[in-house]
């Protein structure tokens, strides 16, 4: 074969080569791509949440640059719950609840997070500490989110020393160890919750702030302290969702009315 046949040939094999491997890591980067969002895409709200917010004779639902401010019709107390949602549900699923505790008279911000992830944005309730200083704060989240709440709670941060006055943990426990605390906290589980069993609970329990007040709802799972449906992973719940939305919103209440009367 002469010197002139073989260098197209190479020439040829060669360019085909590099059009493979940049057609392959085309084909990566994609995938990777379409992975991450289908990772990060909120699992949306039920109906029922997003007839949540809207406003009659009970409650102001009030649209905000940072998710909504759920406000009683009535006279407020002086105590409000700022609220983390949990990883990749979308902010609006818990209005059913929260409605609730806005009607028993307490503010309540639902919080938007970045991406759908409250640890993305931990101090997110700053917003809130900010424009509302005649307000005492309660922080509050649902699995992840009541992780980046307890984190923002307990931080040094003056701010948050001068406006939060407890801690509410739904499906959740704290990353860092804060049984030598002393912040008033809730901590609300479900019986049916597959996502935080029973066993984890028993562990995580200690190393919570020091007087914690432990509830557990009978019949309750992981996805019930929101409307968004099924959650991979969890149990079937033995408890009706208003119901349950109910019986969080009452255990919430009750627990927003002892750090009001401190």
């Amino acid at each position: 074969m002469s010197r002139k046949t073989a260098q197209p040939q190479t020439l040829v094999a060669s360019r085909r080569f590099w059009l493979i491997f940049f057609g392959l890591m085309l084909f990566f980067a994609a995938s990777v791509v379409f992975y991450v969002w289908q990772a990060l895409k909120p699992i949306p709200p039920a109906p029922e949440a997003l007839g949540a917010l809207s406003s009659d004779s009970a409650v102001r639902v009030e649209a905000r640059n940072w998710g909504y401010l759920l406000r009683p019709a009535g006279e407020a107390a002086k105590v409000g719950l700022a609220f983390y949602p949990g990883a990749r549900v979308d902010y609006r699923a818990y209005a059913p609840v929260l409605r609730q505790v806005a009607a028993a008279g307490y503010p309540v911000a639902l919080l938007w997070v970045p991406f759908n992830l409250a640890i993305s944005d931990q101090d997110r309730a700053r917003v809130v500490l900010e424009g509302y200083p005649q307000t005492k704060w309660v922080l509050a989240g649902h699995s992840m989110g009541g992780v980046a709440a307890a984190n923002f709670a307990t931080s040094s941060d003056p701010l948050v020393q001068r406006s939060v006055v407890g801690l509410i943990l739904w499906a959740s426990y704290p990353q860092n160890d804060l049984s030598s605390r002393t912040l008033p906290t809730l901590a609300l589980f479900g019986s049916k919750d597959g996502l935080l069993t029973a066993e984890e609970r028993a562990r995580q329990i200690p190393r919570m702030p020091k007087g914690t007040q432990v509830e557990v709802i009978e019949g309750l799972n992981h996805a019930g302290f929101g409307a968004y449906g099924a959650q991979p992973g969890d149990q079937p719940a033995d408890l009706g969702q208003p119901e349950g939305w109910k019986r969080i919103a009452q255990a919430t209440v009750a627990f927003l009315r002892r750090v009001d009367s401190r």
